[in-house]
């Protein structure tokens, strides 16, 4: 998948539900023989049902990795939305109590391509 933002990248991350929703971005860039970690995009208050996060990047491609921990605390229900510069990028919902045990969690991973232009 591919997105594209000018070089003020804006990543919004929206939470509800029954249980502790956090999420993290990370912004790689290859190099001529590694990977180089460029910048993190944290979304870790669980508290705010919305978190929006402007940082500045270079011009240039980057590979970005998403990480959403969800983990059951009233009833195991959740919804998140994240989305960069207004496009809806990942999404899901459902019901992380899956077991008996009282801290069921799920985690969700995907990557996507950003263009810094």
């Amino acid at each position: 998948m591919l997105r594209t933002s000018g070089p003020s990248v804006t990543m919004q991350f929206g939470r509800k539900g029954g249980s502790i929703i956090i999420a993290r971005v990370d912004v790689w860039k290859a190099t001529a023989s590694d990977w180089q970690a460029i910048e993190m995009f944290n979304f870790d208050n669980a508290l705010l049902p919305q978190q929006t996060i402007t940082k500045p990047l270079a011009l240039g491609s980057y590979i970005c990795v998403f990480q959403c921990y969800v983990h059951e605390s009233l009833n195991g229900k959740y919804d998140f939305d994240f989305q960069i510069s207004g496009q809806q990028t990942f999404f899901d919902s459902g019901d992380v109590n899956t077991t008996s045990s009282p801290d069921d969690s799920k985690v969700f991973k995907d990557q996507f391509q950003l263009t810094v232009q």
